[in-house]
């Protein structure tokens, strides 16, 4: 008998959580529905960056998702932790398509956008500007962009930096990157 009881109050007590947990995720969300997220602001350093951008030789790296597994060892970074690879290579010599990215990426930042949990880069910016060297990872999923610029090269340690960015239904960047990539590949297979 004493069994039966004690099962029976277990029962009891994870339906009354359950009925607690519901009724608090119903609160949160009517709490949440008028919320709108806050971007997150550019990096400090920007500026720094954006100057080193516009008299940069650059490149556009990009991940096909088309593609079954993603490239071992294709252009391989690390940015904050996050591994950064490609299997799309571009490089941008055209004066006016460099400037229309930069605008698009720099007006991508200052919007701002909320941000995921993925962070999957499918796009990347290389720059190389004399003796900097700057990386910018772009995940329009989740809205977030990483980046490193640095003194050393590409592959070495830099200073990193990280914001928010439109995502990918309103960005305007990511037509001008997939634009590049598609007129300019160079596949590595």
């Amino acid at each position: 008998m004493k069994i039966l009881v004690s099962i029976f109050l277990i029962a009891l007590s994870f339906g009354s959580c359950k009925n607690a947990q519901t009724q608090q995720v119903a609160e949160n969300k009517s709490r949440n529905e008028n919320v709108k997220a806050e971007p997150v602001a550019p990096p400090r350093n920007f500026n720094l960056i954006k100057e080193n951008l516009e008299n940069a030789e650059l490149e556009v790296l990009s991940w096909d998702e088309t593609e079954k597994e993603k490239p071992q060892h294709f252009e391989k970074f690390y940015i904050m932790g996050f591994p950064i690879f490609g299997n799309k290579l571009a490089k941008i010599d055209d004066v006016e398509t460099k400037k229309q990215l930069l605008a698009a990426l720099y007006k991508d930042v200052e919007t701002g956008g909320a941000q995921a949990a993925c962070f999957e880069p499918q796009h990347t910016l290389k720059a190389k500007n004399k003796d900097k060297f700057i990386i910018i990872a772009i995940c329009y999923k989740c809205g977030k962009f990483y980046g490193k610029i640095s003194d050393r090269g590409f592959e070495s340690r830099g200073q990193e930096f990280g914001g928010s960015i439109p995502n990918k239904e309103i960005s305007q960047s990511l037509p001008i990157f997939n634009k590049i990539i598609a007129e300019q590949n160079i596949d590595t297979k």
